[in-house]
């Protein structure tokens, strides 16, 4: 695949990422009553903007480019620390434009710490917060808690942007790992890393037949976690909900 190709991909997951981000943002916190009486019976169906003021992203985007470029500080320097613990100094980095602590070793050659616009706290989950201010790092055989919030896998899809030397799925479960400590914390990142792979690099698909070739992957890796029925049992309903005739709604409260 040409690097053209490739780039545009990648461009298209972090942009239309942070258009999701920014849709949601502003209704983020509010029950569906409230939405609708604010936007109307379908909802917010557009970025809400004040004036000529852009949308904005919340931390999900925020963390995404901060596993980024924690990627990107590891392709460059392979040898000096692992891949996850690259992303976690980007995470402190991260932090510290929440106004905690004074970011990772490498803080001075980050380049989004430069970046005044990513100074502001977009309602950060209290997980990442707490997790990220322990002084420790998370592992999968050492979790600094029990968390199962998507304060993990929300932040993960740059893990499947590049072929690494350990797979995209293990990859973005190690990553999901450093803030939340339960399997069905990391479990959907290492799904989603490795989905985003499938789709940049691997043949012409229907979503679900990549789907189904990922679930498979992760039950290679994960399957004899006792959580992993329950997460299995998730994403077959949610596809058999995709192809159902019931409103988004209905389908998201049945998701739970």
């Amino acid at each position: 695949m040409d690097k053209n190709t490739v780039y545009n991909k990648v461009l298209a997951c972090l942009i239309c990422g942070a258009m999701g981000d920014a849709l949601g943002y502003e209704v983020e916190f509010d029950f569906i009553s409230g939405i609708k009486a604010r936007f109307g019976e379908r909802g917010i169906t557009k970025p809400y903007v004040t004036g000529s003021e852009p949308a904005v992203f919340s931390d999900d985007t925020q963390m995404t480019f901060f596993t980024m470029e924690g990627l990107l500080n590891y392709l460059n320097d392979p040898h000096t620390l692992s891949l996850t613990e690259q992303i976690y100094e980007s995470y402190l980095n991260w932090l510290c434009t929440q106004g905690k602590g004074e970011g990772g070793r490498y803080a001075s050659k980050s380049y989004l710490l430069k970046d005044k616009r990513l100074y502001n706290r977009r309602a950060p989950g209290t997980t990442c917060m707490s997790a990220l201010s322990s002084g420790e790092m998370g592992l999968i055989a050492n979790p600094l808690n029990y968390s199962k919030g998507c304060g993990g896998v929300m932040r993960i899809s740059p893990l499947g942007f590049v072929a690494l030397d350990q797979t995209s799925a293990v990859a973005g479960a190690e990553a999901a790992a450093i803030t939340h400590g339960h399997p069905l914390g990391y479990i959907p990142a290492a799904m989603l890393s490795d989905m985003v792979y499938r789709m940049i690099y691997g043949e012409d698909k229907k979503l679900e037949d990549i789907i189904r070739e990922s679930l498979k992957t992760v039950k290679d890796l994960y399957g004899q976690n006792p959580s992993f029925e329950r997460f299995e049992d998730l994403i077959t309903l949610a596809v058999r909900l995709a192809y159902s005739d019931k409103s988004d709604l209905s389908c998201i409260q049945i998701l739970g």
